[in-house]
């Protein structure tokens, strides 16, 4: 545990979502659609200028990717949780670009993780059985998707690559978090922890982070 958040103004406002950035910062979203900055040695958390820009993207979820393979510039990609598909946001200026709807998948909600080598994946969460899939960072369209049957993610979900691998963490008791590890390489989704001890609403990996095991 790295420390209790405590952003101002969100007293009894809940977190939606969370992002990390390469310069090792988490971005957690509230409910009410503000955007801060925290910090990951201290979780001591300021605002940011960010506002909501569209009520399509008041909530969403979020993962940084970078714009390419090879590429050291990331953007915070958005999902929005009413069905408007894909947006990213400038880490230095806040605009919101939309990008467009999900092609291949008919869904409304996602959790976005970015990887090491500049790929975008999408957990979608309406979608029944839940999907994991790439994003086309240029046009939203979804592909190698991958079905998890049977997967009941509860009360809260996040998701995030690393090591070559997805972590994808669900509440289906309602009061404490499992993980759910997956290895697309093998196509093989397996146990990783259970109860955590409280329930994860957010995941957020940099994209620094390896992308083999």
């Amino acid at each position: 545990m790295i420390g209790a958040l405590s952003c101002p103004g969100t007293s009894g406002v809940a977190l939606w979502s969370m992002a990390v950035s390469r310069d090792e910062v988490a971005w957690v979203l509230y409910q009410d659609g503000r955007l801060f900055k925290a910090s990951t040695a201290d979780a001591s958390c300021q605002a940011t200028s960010y506002t909501t820009q569209s009520s399509s993207f008041t909530r969403f979820g979020m993962g940084f990717a970078l714009e390419g393979p090879g590429s050291t510039h990331e953007s915070l990609y958005v999902a929005s949780s009413v069905g408007a598909g894909l947006a990213k946001i400038d880490p230095s200026t806040f605009a919101l670009t939309p990008v467009g709807a999900f092609g291949g998948l008919s869904t409304t909600d996602a959790e976005l993780t970015g990887s090491g080598d500049g790929r975008l994946f999408g957990l979608f969460t309406q979608t029944k059985p839940v999907t994991l899939g790439a994003i086309d960072q240029a046009t939203a369209n979804v592909s190698s998707a991958y079905q998890f049957p049977g997967l009941d993610l509860g009360v809260g979900w996040a998701m995030a690559s690393w090591g070559g691998r997805f972590w994808i963490f669900t509440a289906p008791k309602g009061v404490s978090s499992d993980v759910l590890r997956f290895d697309p390489s093998a196509q093989k989704a397996e146990t990783a922890a259970s109860n955590l001890g409280f329930v994860v609403v957010g995941a957020g990996v940099s994209t620094c982070a390896p992308i083999g095991p």
